[in-house]
C-alpha cells in the first residue's frame, strides 16, 4: 500500500515554509508521477514505476515483477458475439462468435494491469485453458498455430477507470488508467488479434523511441540485471570501453580486457534472485543495448552511488543512458537517498555533458586508478526530500 504524506499545513509547519511554496512542490512531484491524489482521500507516495513495452509479437518485455512466474491471473473466458467495434477490427463476418480471455497482471503482490485479448472462436477455439497460464498471451496464440506476425497498430490514451477495472486493480472508480489497445495482422494481412490493456498509471512508465526516417517506434525497456546476464554485461562493458576510451585509456589495457574474467566479477556483483536489485539491464528491440550497477556509496555514508554506466557503441544517441541514469535516481530516492555520486574521467566529455544535463556536478574529488592511468573526477548531485 502506498504510503500517505501529511497534508500541506502539517508540511508547512514541519519545515518553516508557506502553503504556497508546499503546493508547488507537490504539484511539480505529481506532474512527475512521485506522488498521486485521491480524491477525499489524500495525497500518497506512488509506487515505483515499472517501465514496461510490447513487442510486436505481444511478448511483455521489462519490468520489475511484471514478468515473473505466478504474475499473471486469469479473470474469465468468454465466447460470445462480438461488439461492432470489435467485428471490424478482427474483420468478422455477421454471425462470427470471438473469444475472449481476461487476465490480471500483478506486481509487488498488487495488481497493476488488467489484459483482454480477443481473437475469432472459430480460428483459435480450444486454446484457452492452456491460454490462461501462459505469460505472454498473445505470443501464445501465434505458436500454436504456427503464424508469422506482419504488422501491428497500437494506440495509447488515458482513460477514467470503469466500475469493473477499478475493482480488479483494487483503486477507486474514474481514476486515469493508461488504455494500450493493440491490433495485430498475421503475415497475410487478416487481422487475428485485438489486445485492450488498462495500466495502473502510478505503476506504470512507458518509453518509446523513434529513429528519423524509418517511422518505426523501438521503446527501450529496463529491467533488473539477474546474474545470468552477467556475460551480456562484460560485453557491454568491453565493447563501450573499446569504443569511448579509446585515446584515454592505454591501448594495451582495452586491448587486455578479458570478457570471461569480467563476467565473473559481475556475476560477483549482481544480487541473487529476489534481493533488492542493484543493476539494471536496457534492452531496444530485443537486444540488450546497456545497464547501471548502483548501491551504497563506500565512500560517502547514506549516499547513493552510480558504479557503472555503460551503452554499447551502435546505441548512441538513443536515449540509453538518460533512460537508465533517470530511473536509477528515482530507485535511490526511493530507497532513501537524498545524495548520489559517480566517478567519470576527466577527458569523457561526451559522459560527462549527460551526468550535467542530469544535474551533476564536480565536488572537487579526483584519483588516477591503477592501471588505467587516467585523471578521474567525482561527481554528485542531490535528490529531492
Amino acid at each position: 500500500m502506498d504510503a500517505p504524506l501529511p497534508a500541506e499545513r502539517e508540511l508547512s509547519e514541519a519545515h518553516g515554509i508557506s502553503r504556497q511554496t508546499v503546493r508547488q512542490a507537490l504539484q511539480q512531484l505529481v506532474a512527475e508521477g512521485r506522488i498521486y491524489r485521491r480524491q477525499g482521500s489524500g495525497t500518497y507516495v506512488a509506487s515505483h514505476k515499472v517501465m514496461q513495452a510490447v513487442n510486436l509479437d505481444g511478448r511483455v518485455n521489462g519490468g520489475t515483477g511484471a514478468e515473473t512466474a505466478g504474475s499473471v491471473r486469469l479473470v474469465g473466458v468468454e465466447r460470445r458475439r462480438p461488439d461492432p467495434q470489435e467485428a471490424a477490427a478482427l474483420g468478422l463476418a455477421e454471425g462470427t462468435e470471438v473469444l475472449q480471455i481476461e487476465r490480471l497482471r500483478i506486481a509487488d503482490g498488487e495488481g497493476v494491469g488488467v489484459e483482454r485479448v480477443t481473437v475469432d472462436a472459430a480460428r483459435f477455439d480450444g486454446l484457452w485453458a492452456s491460454a490462461a497460464d501462459a505469460d505472454a498471451l498473445p505470443r501464445f496464440f501465434w505458436d500454436s498455430h504456427g503464424l508469422e506476425v506482419a504488422e501491428a497498430e497500437q494506440t495509447i490514451e488515458a482513460v477514467p477507470a470503469s466500475a469493473r477495472e477499478a475493482g480488479l486493480l483494487g483503486v477507486a472508480d474514474g481514476i486515469p488508467l493508461l488504455l494500450v489497445r493493440r491490433r495485430t495482422l498475421a503475415s497475410e494481412g487478416r487481422p487475428a488479434q485485438l489486445m485492450l490493456t488498462w495500466y495502473r498509471g502510478d505503476r506504470f512508465r512507458l518509453s518509446a523511441r523513434q529513429r528519423q526516417g524509418t517511422g518505426v517506434e523501438s521503446a527501450i525497456v529496463l529491467r533488473p540485471a539477474r546474474r545470468a546476464d552477467a556475460p551480456v554485461l562484460a560485453r557491454i562493458f568491453v565493447q563501450s570501453w573499446r569504443s569511448a576510451y579509446h585515446g584515454l585509456v592505454d591501448d594495451l589495457v582495452l586491448d587486455s580486457l578479458d570478457e570471461a574474467e569480467i563476467a565473473s566479477r559481475f556475476h560477483d556483483f549482481i544480487g541473487d534472485t529476489g534481493a533488492r536489485h542493484n543493476a539494471l539491464l536496457a534492452i531496444h528491440g530485443s537486444e540488450p543495448v546497456g545497464f547501471v550497477r548502483f548501491g551504497e556509496d563506500p565512500d560517502l555514508p547514506g549516499a547513493g552511488h552510480v558504479f557503472s554506466l555503460y551503452v554499447t557503441p551502435e546505441s548512441m544517441g538513443l536515449g540509453v543512458g538518460r533512460t537508465l541514469l533517470t530511473e536509477v535516481l528515482a530507485e535511490l530516492a526511493a530507497r532513501g537517498h537524498r545524495r548520489v555520486t559517480l566517478w567519470v574521467f576527466e577527458a569523457n566529455t561526451r559522459a560527462r555533458r549527460l551526468y550535467e544535463r542530469m544535474g551533476f556536478e564536480p565536488d572537487g574529488s579526483r584519483r588516477v586508478e591503477a592501471p588505467y592511468g587516467a585523471q578521474e573526477v567525482r561527481l554528485s548531485r542531490e535528490l529531492g526530500s
